[in-house]
């Protein structure tokens, strides 16, 4: 956890921790370094996969 992006993750600027991404057939995951949240790249970008609709 990163105390210094927190604060920003409050504000929903969730940034994600670049070195432990992975593949998952066509999305890429992550987590923020933040919160811990996970995250999904997929065609619209960076996201918390939270916000992914179901299906995807």
């Amino acid at each position: 956890m990163n105390l210094l992006q927190l604060p920003r993750c409050i504000f929903g600027q969730h940034h994600r921790d670049r070195p432990h991404a992975w593949h998952d057939g066509p999305v890429v995951r992550s987590h923020c370094i933040g919160c811990g949240k996970p995250m999904v790249k997929d065609s619209h970008g960076w996201h918390l996969a939270s916000d992914v609709p179901a299906g995807t």
